[in-house]
């Protein structure tokens, strides 16, 4: 697996000059693989509940990026735990479960509805039906998770031949979780969803929460997202609310901060408030707030900036008559990384019936390890 990590160099922005430093995901040299291959140190666009999170289901996924010119010899696969859309724990379940493996006779650009089909003509029964154990994940401390949790091992090998096609078929026949068995839930594994027009979301990842508006008891909660869409166009989209209440009456105004490092400084004007990023860069936004605080707006990127570029990103939120002042989520946003030429997966999946022999297809696919 590749160690590259994501750098951050000087970027021009109109209106915006972020002075960047590298900002690494470290990434342990070891015999796994990441499929997709570009999610190795970079989190999902999305999330999924497929396979774990399913009682009945059939889930398989075609991998065109695990094997590689030498081919590969696979003891296990396993999940990683979102870091992005769940906050919280999710508890710890049991899944019964079979993986079956095959070289399929196409790629993911082709994957069908029929399981059948997929599967190459000596698909191999890897691990027979088992309850497996799965452990409760709390939300990763950076994006991606360090590790995936959610390992299956395997009770035989599988020889993988140079450049084929990988078919992985997992069939749930039930779970136990905390609230019964047989439950559908979600699991909250990280997923990334290719689009063929190349448009592609990349959420970012909260870092440090805000503060309330005076007179509240809700923070201030910003989300950032790079968006790109089918042209390559990029932009640093906003949404922001509970900040300053705005109107006709009471105009106020909102900055964004970005900076290269975390460096949190409480505010002197109020202990709960704090300022997440160093302040490399302040930019006062066009218009206000409404009544509720809320704001939404994006910002170009030009295409020169460098995918795979992480910068932070953080909303000051002000009355300039009154003073009042919030301090939003602090996230670190990641520049979106160019959709491959061809489909490095696909998803095929029966949701709530193992024994259907069809499933749907889709490009939304769940971030696996492979060794």
């Amino acid at each position: 697996m590749q160690t590259t990590a994501p750098s951050v160099c000087r970027p021009q922005i109109p209106i915006l000059l972020i002075a960047c430093v590298a900002i690494t995901a470290s990434v342990p040299r070891t015999q796994s693989i990441v499929s997709p291959n570009d999610r190795a140190v970079f989190e999902g666009s999305s999330s999924s509940s497929y396979p774990l999170g399913r009682s009945n289901a059939r889930f398989q996924q075609i991998h065109a990026d695990v094997a590689g010119p030498g081919g590969r010899t696979l003891t296990e696969h396993s999940y990683r735990r979102d870091a992005i859309t769940e906050r919280g724990d999710v508890p710890g379940f049991t899944a019964e479960i079979e993986v079956v493996l095959s070289v399929s006779p196409h790629g993911p650009d082709n994957a069908l509805r029929d399981f059948a089909s997929n599967h190459g003509t000596q698909p191999v029964t890897v691990l027979n039906r088992t309850r497996i154990a799965f452990p409760t994940t709390s939300r990763p401390g950076s994006d991606p998770s360090p590790s995936f949790e959610h390992r299956i091992p395997y009770g035989m090998p599988f020889a993988l031949p140079p450049n084929a096609p990988l078919c992985v078929d997992v069939i749930v026949h039930g779970n136990v979780t905390p609230s019964g068995p047989d439950r559908n839930f979600s699991a909250y594994l990280d997923a990334h969803a290719y689009a063929s027009s190349g448009a592609i979301t990349q959420p970012g990842f909260v870092t440090d929460v805000g503060c309330p508006a005076p007179g509240s008891n809700t923070p201030h909660d910003a989300r950032f997202s790079m968006e790109r869409d089918a042209a390559g166009v990029t932009s640093l989209d906003i949404v922001s609310r509970f900040g300053i209440p705005g109107g006709a009456s009471t105009p106020t105004w909102n900055a964004l901060i970005l900076g290269n490092a975390p460096f949190p400084i409480v505010w002197p004007g109020n202990p709960a408030c704090r300022i997440g990023p160093a302040v490399d860069v302040a930019v006062r936004l066009p218009g206000g707030n409404d009544v509720d605080g809320a704001w939404s707006g994006s910002l170009p990127i030009p295409a020169s900036l460098t995918p795979g570029q992480r910068f932070l990103c953080q909303l000051v939120s002000a009355d300039p008559v009154g003073g009042a002042m919030t301090f939003s989520d602090t996230a670190l946003v990641t520049v979106p990384l160019p959709t491959p030429p061809s489909m490095p997966a696909a998803r095929i999946v029966s949701g709530s019936d193992r024994s259907s022999p069809t499933g749907s297809v889709s490009s939304t696919v769940t971030v696996t390890s492979f060794r």
